[in-house]
């Protein structure tokens, strides 16, 4: 059972990353602001972390 939670979590962990690698490539190519590029990553991984459920204890 511990199993089926942790793995939802390393898939956000990997995806947090990403994001964090797209917003800074909005940032430099002029496409976002650093705070709607940090606000839209933000909202992305909440709702990733939202739908992996509870950590695992």
């Amino acid at each position: 059972m511990k199993s089926q939670r942790v793995f939802p979590r390393i898939a956000v962990a990997h995806s947090y990353s990403l994001k964090i690698s797209e917003a800074e490539q909005a940032v430099l190519l002029g496409q976002a602001t650093p705070e709607d590029a940090l606000n839209q990553c933000t909202t992305e991984v909440q709702a990733l972390l939202d739908a992996a459920g509870p950590p695992a204890v």
